[in-house]
């Protein structure tokens, strides 16, 4: 998983971009864009962390920051009904983040599948593994929205880049 692909993100940059567009006091354009900025800094710092605690912190500091923009936009008067749903749609999502009971979310080079999904069963063909640790996943992270887009993705390029032939 690449941090362009976590939806938190998307939304976090979208939001940084549609702020950086306002036409508002110096004093609050100032503001919004620290506030605005950290939220997606935050997030990226935090899904470089090994532990779901640590990453909690990172995702409740961009929590904050969006809460600030939030009221900063409020300061200023924007009733923009696109930018206000953005940033309700990004502290929603960073909420979701913090509150679900989710395996730390890994780049690229620390996706290691869970311990579960190994077969114990030497005999058992690819494509059944892969079946079994897909269902192993799909049992884990049901209820735990983005991850389970973040894990299937990350065991199905795992999957590509061990058989070539897949693709």
């Amino acid at each position: 998983m690449s941090l362009q692909d976590l939806r938190v993100f998307k939304l976090s940059t979208e939001l940084y971009d549609e702020c950086q567009k306002l036409r508002i006091p110096y004093h609050l354009k100032s503001q919004l864009s620290r506030a605005s900025s950290s939220i997606a800094l935050n997030i990226a710092e935090g899904t470089g962390k090994r532990t779901h605690k640590d990453q909690r912190r990172f995702f409740y500091n961009a929590y904050g920051s969006t809460k600030e923009t939030i009221a900063i936009l409020t300061l200023a008067k924007i009733t923009s009904p696109k930018l206000l749903d953005l940033a309700d749609h990004t502290a929603a999502s960073l909420y979701n983040l913090i509150h679900t009971k989710v395996p730390p979310l890994r780049t690229k080079q620390a996706v290691t599948p869970p311990s579960r999904t190994k077969c114990a069963n030497p005999k058992i063909s690819s494509p059944v593994k892969v079946i079994l640790a897909v269902h192993s996943l799909v049992q884990i992270w049901v209820k735990q929205g983005e991850a389970i887009e973040t894990h299937l993705s990350a065991l199905i390029e795992r999957r590509r880049s061990l058989n070539p032939k897949m693709s």
